[in-house]
């Protein structure tokens, strides 16, 4: 390789390194100052799945005594038949909720109708039905839970998180206030529903509430999603807590005075926003946000597990977006400047190991795109792939040319 060339790519990659460490500083200064915990209300909202005939009570009554005692709301997310018409909720679960519904305690969610995966076992159970049959599971279903739970029923738990258009639709004409799914689900701006996202699990809070004492504005929220088998008494495997350690936690959650811990229905107030607007802004940032790999997040105190406010969304997703540009223009520079160097000297040793190398790269590469664009949901791992190797295939065919035009110097 000439030199010139050489030295032309090293100085290049010197000044975005340079440029980096610059932006990187200006973000971590200015983006996400602190504010005192005084100075504003954290919500903490609390949800939990999968209340259903054969969930375990002996946990769930445990859960609901110590909600209790902490005068702490907490939304079930219930399933009215449990893969099967036959699976209904037994009239015993459900005089548990009854209680607890009458003290404050819960508030209950539909969580879909019998909590299925799609035909195709990767679609959720709502996600392709059409307009009319989802109305008509979501109807049954809810009126089915309001009659043996004597309790009006206005948010809704899609199973798995998944949903569409057409249930957006169908719980808007059947006035259901809010939807609480995770952060892909679909956007649709206009919609009159109310819209609050899962950001963290019960192992998660203590960083999430971290992350909104650093966040300047004053309507921040933290969503909280748990099923029964996140306690390690239920899945030792797949267990993320203890019941001990779960009451710890509500513990603190109390004792902190910038801290208001609620269910759903309490969350949703005359003075928050939870529009349909800010969730398809916070729906834009996330997307950004989940191609930053998680060291990078944590340095530069990105705030991790909060539902922020459309401004925070909105001006924090232009800042993300430069440090993505930033990043993975490295990555990108940094594997075409190695690749280029190491097929400068393996590459002349054999014509068709080039070959290889380069078509290779290529069909991975197609590869990886498929199948992670199948789902829009595009981490960081799967991005720094796709880039790395955009940056090893350009290096081969830019190798290959300079070759075949004879402007290579070895």
């Amino acid at each position: 390789m000439r030199l010139k060339s050489r030295k032309m790519v090293q100085n290049t990659l010197c000044k975005m390194i340079l440029f980096a460490i610059c932006n990187l500083s200006i973000l971590s200064m200015v983006v996400y100052a602190d504010t005192q915990a005084s100075e504003k209300e954290i919500a903490v909202i609390l949800r939990y799945d999968d209340y259903s005939k054969i969930s375990p009570t002996e946990l769930e009554t445990k859960i609901l005594d110590v909600l209790k005692s902490k005068n702490i709301s907490c939304t079930f997310g219930v399933i009215p038949y449990l893969k099967s018409i036959n699976n209904a909720l037994p009239q015993a679960k459900a005089d548990i909720l009854r209680k607890a519904i009458k003290t404050g305690t819960v508030e209950v969610a539909l969580h879909g109708f019998d909590h299925l995966w799609g035909r195709d076992g990767v679609s959720g159970e709502f996600e392709g039905l059409s307009y009319n049959r989802q109305v008509e599971k979501i109807e049954k279903g809810r009126g089915f839970l309001q009659r043996i739970l004597d309790a009006k029923i206005t948010t809704f738990i899609p199973p798995f998180n998944r949903y569409d258009q057409n249930t957006i639709r169908a719980l808007e004409k059947l006035q259901f206030i809010c939807i609480s799914g995770d952060c892909w689900g679909p956007q649709q701006s206009s919609s009159s529903l109310k819209f609050l996202p899962v950001t963290c699990e019960l192992n998660e809070v203590r960083d999430a509430v971290e992350s909104a004492r650093h966040i300047r504005g004053h309507q921040s929220a933290i969503a909280v999603m748990f099923h029964p088998f996140y306690f390690v008494e239920v899945d030792k495997k797949r267990g993320k807590i203890s019941y001990q350690e779960f009451v710890d936690l509500l513990s603190w959650l109390a004792s902190q005075r910038d801290i208001r811990v609620t269910s759903i229905r309490e969350a949703i107030t005359p003075s928050t926003d939870f529009s349909a607007k800010r969730y398809s802004t916070f729906r834009s940032y996330f997307k950004v946000y989940m191609l930053i790999p998680p060291t990078i997040r944590k340095l530069f105190k990105i705030p991790s597990g909060v539902f922020l406010s459309t401004h925070e969304a909105s001006d924090g997703k232009a800042l993300l977006w430069l440090l993505v540009l930033i990043i993975y223009s490295a990555i990108l520079l940094i594997s075409f400047y190695v690749s280029f160097f190491i097929a400068s000297i393996i590459f002349p040793m054999s014509r068709l190991l080039s070959y290889v190398s380069g078509y290779g790269c290529a069909a991975i590469l197609l590869l990886i795109l498929i199948h992670e664009f199948r789902d829009m949901e595009l981490g960081p791992n799967a991005a720094s792939g796709i880039v790395f190797l955009m940056g090893v295939l350009g290096a081969c065919v830019f190798h290959m040319r300079l070759k075949k035009k004879g402007r290579l110097m070895l």
